[in-house]
């Protein structure tokens, strides 16, 4: 029996919807070698992975002695080592790998989303590094985060996204080395700090971020679609009318990793808190290929807007069990299907033992 049967019967897949559900148990031996099969996309194994992060980054280097010369931006991200003061001498800077064997169990109360169900204007922006959202500040109702062990209320001031030109890569940070397609930075400043000193403040900044597997179907970014596609040149802007930001939350918000880091672009400030989302969220291929033709300054393609890992330099990661779920969202049908999927997944764990 091939690997690729297993991948078929989606074990990866019911692997993390089982731990993300605390149902499979994190202190089993075997965790490990089930999540080395995982592959985000549900589409490479790991070796695959490796070999294609290899010739990603090789084929990164010559485009970079291609584009020498040109730089008209102040910082890009064909040479991220490039990048100065804090980014480079930072101890404690993001992204960084989510590993679950070295995650410390905790069972805070819930992370809440307030407001994110609410509608309102908002300006989407090509700024040449990515897709910035913003315009909350001026809503009646302005998104907000308060809970899971926050101290105090985070208000929502602007989102955007990373991806590349390729499935296998995107997401900033990784899950058992391996990426998503895409991921979303939800950045909140603390009530009281402004965009400016939030920065020079610990725990004055509070990123949610949001991961996303490729789907047949996807309706997260269905309302930002058409904005997208007519912001594909640099320094172009859309407005979108009557948009909700809660349509980029997962299903089930409860389980969160949660580590403190900076930001993951210039001046790479620290002190930032960082929660990444368990569950990811859906995304079509045509939503990402309208991403990939958006266009940086000097008119090449504006891809590969993410951030490699960083090392953790003994810092702590958590991961929150999650028993509850942001308002207004009822989780009782996703238990259904992972409990059901507990059988499945034995089954699988036994045939990768066999096989190896």
């Amino acid at each position: 029996m091939s690997l690729d049967y297993l991948y078929n019967l989606q074990v990866q897949q019911f692997a993390q919807q089982l731990y993300a559900t605390n149902l499979l148990i994190p202190q089993i031996q075997p965790l490990n070698e089930v999540w080395q099969y995982y592959n985000p996309h549900a589409r490479y194994n790991r070796l695959n992975v490796a070999y294609e992060n290899m010739v990603h980054h090789a084929v990164q280097k010559v485009f970079l002695c291609l584009a020498s010369g040109k730089g008209s931006e102040e910082w890009g991200y064909v040479d991220k080592s490039a990048w100065k003061k804090t980014c480079k001498t930072g101890k404690s800077q993001s992204p960084i790998d989510l590993d679950i064997s070295q995650a410390i169990l905790v069972d805070w109360e819930p992370l809440k989303f307030h407001n994110y169900d609410a509608r309102g204007d908002i300006v989407a922006e090509n700024n040449g590094h990515t897709e910035l959202v913003q315009g909350f500040q001026s809503w009646t109702k302005r998104p907000y985060v308060t809970g899971g062990n926050l101290k105090g209320r985070y208000n929502l001031q602007q989102f955007h996204f990373h991806w590349d030109g390729n499935d296998r890569f995107g997401s900033e940070h990784t899950l058992a080395g391996l990426h998503y397609p895409l991921e979303v930075h939800f950045v909140h400043i603390k009530e009281g700090l402004n965009e400016t000193n939030a920065h020079h403040v610990v725990g004055g900044v509070a990123v949610v971020a949001v991961q996303f597997q490729i789907a047949p179907k996807g309706e997260a970014l269905f309302d930002l679609e058409k904005v997208t596609e007519a912001t594909n040149s640099s320094d172009t802007k859309g407005d979108v009318p009557s948009y909700s930001p809660g349509s980029l939350l997962p299903p089930d918000t409860s389980t969160f990793f949660r580590y403190t880091g900076s930001l993951t672009t210039p001046p790479c400030s620290e002190g930032v808190i960082w929660t990444i989302l368990a569950y990811p969220n859906l995304v079509t291929d045509t939503q990402l290929r309208i991403l990939r033709r958006h266009l940086k300054e000097d008119g090449s393609l504006l891809i590969d807007n993410w951030r490699t890992v960083q090392p953790m330099n003994g810092r702590k990661l958590y991961l929150n069990k999650g028993t509850v779920n942001r308002e207004g969202i009822d989780t009782g049908e996703l238990w259904d299907i992972t409990s059901k999927a507990v059988p499945v997944v034995l089954i699988c764990v036994v045939f990768i033992v066999v096989l190896v």
